[in-house]
């Protein structure tokens, strides 16, 4: 049985992107082009890997909602991974993605450090 991987990101190029690369990686795929509002999907589905841009039309809802997963019992294990062009932005939260065990991927990435990062 593959793996589920949920991916939200606002460019539909890059979830497609996303979805090719994890799906050659034999990884089942759920894309969205916005974040959900609220934690239904995740708790329902129970993903094994959350792929979150940070930014979503110029406001940190994927960090708010990364934020959320973490504060509720039945999603705070799934393991995040958080995408930014904004290196400067994620700094600012940079203590907290160490603290909650999310890895961080800048963008634009190396397809070998993403897969990378999925496979852990």
């Amino acid at each position: 049985m593959s793996k589920l991987v949920m991916i939200f990101d606002d460019n539909q190029p890059i979830l497609d992107l996303y979805e090719i690369l994890l799906l050659e990686e034999g990884y089942e795929v759920i894309q969205s082009l916005r974040v959900p509002g609220n934690l239904e999907p995740i708790k329902r589905l129970q993903p094994d890997l959350v792929v979150m841009d940070y930014m979503f039309n110029c406001a940190d809802d994927g960090w708010q909602f990364v934020q959320k997963m973490y504060k509720d019992l039945t999603t705070n294990r799934i393991p995040v991974i958080l995408c930014s062009a904004d290196y400067q932005l994620v700094r600012k939260v940079e203590k907290d993605l160490i603290h909650r065990n999310v890895t961080f991927v800048l963008k634009p990435f190396d397809i070998a450090v993403f897969i990378d990062a999925v496979n852990q």
